[in-house]
C-alpha cells in the first residue's frame, strides 16, 4: 500500500530537513515513501510557489523554452494562459497530474489555432493531448477528407468516447 501524504503540509518539514543536509534515504524512511517520490517533492519545495500551480507553471515554462528554441515567436506571458478542466474540442477532461510525469490523453496541450503564427494570446488554445496529437498539422478540410473517407470506408469504425451527435 503506498502511503499518501499531504505534500502541502509537510513542505515546511521538508524544507527544514533539506536545509539541515539530512540524507534522502533518512527522509524517505521516516515518510515510509520511495526514494524518487522524495526527490519529485523536495523539487517542487525548491522551485518555490508560482502564481500558476505548479503543474501548469511547468507545463508553461517547457513549452516555452521549447518554442524558442525552434526560433518560433513567443508572445505569451504565464498569467495569460487559462486553463480548462474541459477539452473545448473533444469535451473530454483535462487534467495534468504532476507526480504522474506521464503524457495521456487528458495532459493539457498548449498549441496554436493557426500554426503559421506565433504563440500569441490571440492564437493559443490549450486542449487535449487527445486532441492536439489528433489535429496535428492538417487543415480542417484535410480533417474533413479523412473524416468523409472513414465514413464511405472503414465498417464499424467507432465513433469515440469523446464525440456526440
Amino acid at each position: 500500500m503506498t502511503k499518501v501524504l499531504d505534500w502541502d503540509a509537510q513542505e515546511g518539514k521538508l524544507r527544514h530537513l533539506q536545509a539541515n543536509n539530512i540524507p534522502v534515504t533518512e527522509i524517505a524512511a521516516h515518510y515510509g515513501v520511495s526514494v524518487s517520490l522524495i526527490y519529485k517533492v523536495l523539487a517542487r519545495v525548491k522551485r518555490g510557489p508560482k502564481n500558476l500551480p505548479m503543474t501548469h507553471q511547468e507545463l508553461y515554462g517547457n513549452k516555452k523554452a521549447k518554442v524558442i528554441s525552434q526560433g518560433i515567436p513567443w508572445g505569451l506571458t504565464a498569467n495569460q494562459m487559462q486553463w480548462p478542466t474541459t477539452c473545448p474540442v473533444l469535451g473530454a477532461e483535462v487534467e495534468l497530474d504532476y507526480f504522474s510525469r506521464t503524457h495521456n490523453d487528458a495532459t493539457p496541450a498548449i498549441t496554436r489555432c493557426n500554426p503559421s503564427l506565433g504563440y500569441t494570446p490571440e492564437n493559443v488554445c490549450v486542449i487535449s493531448l487527445r486532441a492536439a496529437r489528433g489535429r496535428g498539422r492538417m487543415s480542417a478540410a484535410e480533417h474533413r477528407c479523412i473524416a468523409d473517407w472513414m465514413d464511405g470506408n472503414v465498417s464499424g469504425a467507432p465513433e469515440g468516447p469523446y464525440i456526440e451527435e
